[in-house]
């Protein structure tokens, strides 16, 4: 989100803030899964919630099938906005099943495909964006104040969602990712450039 603004100003001084703000805007994405469950439950009973979650996770292996065949044909940056509308295709999917079970299925496949479609190669980027004699050090504290992100995100956020229409909740959730895939497109291009000329 703004860390990847501030990622974007070749300085020193807004690399670190880009670190924070990247890591802690990608860390509030965590619940998602979570309160997808908690609605499917309320729809379904407390069985078929967690069953569509289960079922869902299929979308995480064909995630890495797609990734492992395509991850390298786009530029990093583009992946963002490919699993966000993804994402909101299948939350849409999902919210709009009413009583159908293997809809719902279908729209948990395709929600947590598309929640996966940007991490590898964000990660990649956000490592790409750090000076060569920081760049482990970077990535490691994106990383971790990420996790810390998902823990703010199930204090503050998840408590709103259940007071949300389900369409609604999905969507605030989704639009998460699409506010970074905005955001990242002001990232710096890294595709076929050697890491020394990204940032030195």
């Amino acid at each position: 989100m703004a860390g990847h603004l501030s990622l974007a100003v070749p300085a020193t001084a807004t690399a670190w803030l880009g670190i924070a703000l990247v890591a802690l805007g990608t860390g509030l994405l965590k619940p998602n899964i979570s309160t997808m469950v908690g609605f499917l439950r309320e729809k379904w009973g407390y069985h078929a919630g967690f069953s569509a979650a289960a079922v869902g996770t299929f979308g995480f292996v064909a995630e890495a099938l797609i990734m492992s065949a395509y991850v390298e044909r786009l530029p990093r940056r583009a992946w963002l906005p490919i699993g966000a509308l993804t994402t909101i295709i299948g939350a849409l999917i999902v919210a709009y099943a009413g009583t159908r079970v293997w809809q719902s299925f279908i729209g948990a496949i395709i929600i947590f495909a598309g929640f996966n479609l940007w991490v590898s190669p964000t990660y990649a980027l956000t490592a790409e964006s750090f000076p060569t004699r920081a760049r482990t050090t970077g990535f490691a504290i994106v990383d971790g104040v990420g996790h810390i992100g998902g823990g703010i995100g199930v204090l503050v956020i998840a408590p709103i969602l259940p007071h949300l229409p389900v369409v609604w909740a999905l969507l605030f959730i989704s639009g998460f990712l699409v506010v970074s895939a905005i955001l990242v497109q002001f990232a710096p291009y890294t595709r076929g450039r050697h890491l020394d000329h990204i940032s030195p």
